[in-house]
């Protein structure tokens, strides 16, 4: 765009310009000496002649008299625009996209003025108006000495000596030369506002008549950027902006401004682009993905961060459990790692992402959860731990050996066991698998693990050992004797039948001729008279036989010629016995033969057993 005087009046000072649009012309405003001016085209400024004279229709006279055509318009620095009408080079602002430095800028007096119709009137009571959200047409703009408008006709735009409901926009710095208190002053029909800074200072809005209000705020020494705002709702209209402090003596007067513009326009750096409304190189924002001081070099956020917004905010960085691999990222484009994995702040790879503690698997894999019976205390690729020995773990996922439970005394589990049924009891004890077990007693053994009973030491032998793991620990009973299955002493060692107990505490076999029918210590009872035994241990009182007939033995008699002919009766010694044939006796028992009867002497008797004769 380009900037050119708005034709005029051109004897007050400070000059005041008027805007009039026509196709290509200027219409010649009738005041005082007036001139004829061209519409510049654009990007030229339009030089107002110092001496007073008439002009053509496109054509201006040069002060040594010859025509010059268009001659009043100047182009604006490189890089730099102006609206339509523009009346000063103050007018003149860097593209978008560019700015200029304080070193490379230009002062000028007075406040920078924006009018345009108000295209909302409804709204215009508000109390903070968006003057943005309020055109309705481009803005005129105009520049002023002072903002000192008591009556409408005073204002240097020419729509607000012949509308009402427009709004206008004042812009400028203030210079402190004493900090202190300061007090500012509105007053104006209809609302208003001031702004010192990013702060108000007075609220002076609504629709009102003529009328001041004062607000007081503290300056320090310096350059403050300032800013006025008013609108006219209907009738009068008018502002006169004052202030009073250190600097005036404390007496009111009218605030005074200046204005910068640009010298020379720039474009802001690689990766950065001007704020909207920015006229510095600290203006200039790192754009999303770049990261760097306000106005300085922008550099990229790396692998692992990124930027979602323009400024100097650092790079942020991917979560933990995030990474992300692209560079200057503007989006949050970190992605999660796979399940049962996780990565360190700012991961900028996907083999950043290592199994968590409690989980196994390739890195940057999906990783899988320890298995019951196992834990992992430790990030990365390596297998899960085994619970050691006699120890089990029912839980999904464990990370510490704590996990591991003991089993019960007495009971023992493989490595890696994952239930308590797993613990089953030891050799020498016995129990459920999983529960307490209790050791083998004496007279008893387990040679193997799990939940079998202990196998009680067989009939004729005993164990005094509690826990025992082997059939050897069983111990056999002395000769000819015996105990019953589970035996847990010596002394359950019993004689059996057909033995008793000796002096020795051993077991002695009945000798021939008695016999022992019971088991225990009872001595062994004798054959009885008239029957004898040669059985060595006999267990019961058949073994005893009887004599034969007309002989007998002593009680306990171990063999047959034991048994002797009866008195009566002869014959050989375990032999038959005959009677004594009559005329014949025999006195005693045994072998002897009969005797006959003395002669003279008979006897008729059979088996006589004396010599007492008929």
């Amino acid at each position: 765009m380009i900037y050119h005087v708005n034709c005029g009046k051109v004897a007050f000072t400070p000059p005041i310009y008027e805007h009039t649009h026509l196709p290509r012309l200027l219409r010649v405003v009738p005041r005082l000496e007036t001139i004829d001016c061209t519409l510049c085209l654009l990007a030229f400024p339009l030089h107002v002649p110092a001496a007073r004279h008439s002009c053509v229709p496109l054509r201006l006279k040069h002060a040594r008299g010859r025509v010059r055509p268009r001659a009043i318009c100047d182009l604006c620095i490189a890089n730099a625009d102006s609206v339509r009408q523009s009346s000063s080079r103050s007018l003149c602002r860097c593209n978008v996209g560019y700015f200029s430095n304080a070193s490379m800028k230009a002062t000028v007096d007075g406040f920078l003025g924006e009018y345009n119709v108000f295209s909302n009137p409804g709204d215009m009571e508000q109390i903070f108006p968006t003057y943005d959200d309020y055109y309705s047409t481009s803005p005129v703009f105009v520049f002023a000495s002072l903002i000192n408008f008591d009556v409408e006709e005073k204002f240097p735009w020419k729509g607000a000596r012949t509308t009402n409901q427009f709004i206008a926009q004042w812009t400028g710095t203030i210079h402190i030369l004493v900090g202190g208190v300061y007090t500012f002053r509105l007053t104006s029909d209809d609302g208003s506002w001031i702004w010192i800074g990013n702060n108000i200072v007075v609220n002076h809005g609504g629709n009102h008549l003529f009328s001041p209000k004062d607000a007081n705020t503290n300056l320090q020494p310096g350059y403050h950027n300032t800013m006025v705002r008013f609108y006219d709702w209907e009738g009068n209209s008018g502002i006169v902006v004052e202030y009073s402090g250190p600097d005036t003596l404390n007496n009111f007067v009218l605030v005074e401004a200046t204005h910068t513009v640009p010298g020379q326009c720039r474009l802001c750096s690689a990766n950065s682009m001007l704020i909207e409304g920015g006229m510095v190189e600290t203006d200039c924002r790192c754009d999303a993905g770049w990261t760097g001081g306000n106005g300085a070099t922008c550099t990229a956020c790396v692998r692992g961060k990124y930027k979602t917004g323009k400024g100097d905010a650092a790079c942020d960085n991917c979560l933990a459990g995030q990474y992300s691999t692209q560079l200057h990222a503007a989006t949050n484009v970190c992605q999660g790692c796979p399940t049962n994995s996780n990565a360190p702040v700012a991961s900028d790879e996907k083999t950043d992402c290592t199994c968590n503690a409690r989980s196994t698997g390739p890195d940057c894999e999906i990783c899988s959860e320890c298995v019951a019976g196992t834990y992992k205390n430790t990030r990365g690729s390596l297998a899960c731990t085994n619970c050691p020995q006699r120890t089990y773990s029912t839980l999904l996922g464990a990370s510490a050996a704590s996990a591991c439970q003991t089993c019960h005394a007495n009971s023992d589990s493989p490595a890696g066991s994952n239930e308590q049924n797993d613990c089953t009891c030891n050799a020498g004890t016995t129990g459920p698998n999983g529960a307490a077990c209790s050791q083998c007693v004496a007279g008893k053994y387990k040679i193997a693990s799990g939940n079998a009973l202990c196998t009680n030491c067989v009939a004729g032998k005993y164990a005094t050992v509690v826990g025992a793991t082997l059939a050897a620990v069983c111990q056999s009973c002395t000769a000819n004797s015996n105990s019953l299955a589970a035996s847990n002493e010596q002394t359950d060692c019993i004689c059996n039948a057909g033995s008793t107990a000796s002096t020795d505490n051993t077991c002695a076999q009945c000798v021939a001729g008695k016999y022992k029918s019971d088991t225990g210590s009872s001595p062994c009872i004798a054959c009885v008279s008239g029957k004898f035994s040669p059985a060595v241990g006999a267990s019961s009182p058949t073994v005893c036989e009887t004599c034969s007939s007309n002989s007998d033995s002593p009680a306990a008699s171990n063999e047959k010629i034991d048994c002797t002919c009866n008195k009566g009766s002869t014959g050989p010694h375990g032999g038959a016995c005959v009677a004594c044939v009559s005329g014949k006796y025999k006195p005693t028992t045994g072998n002897a033969v009969c005797t006959s009867c003395v002669a003279g002497k008979y006897s008729a008797a059979s088996g006589a057993v004396s010599d007492v004769f008929l």
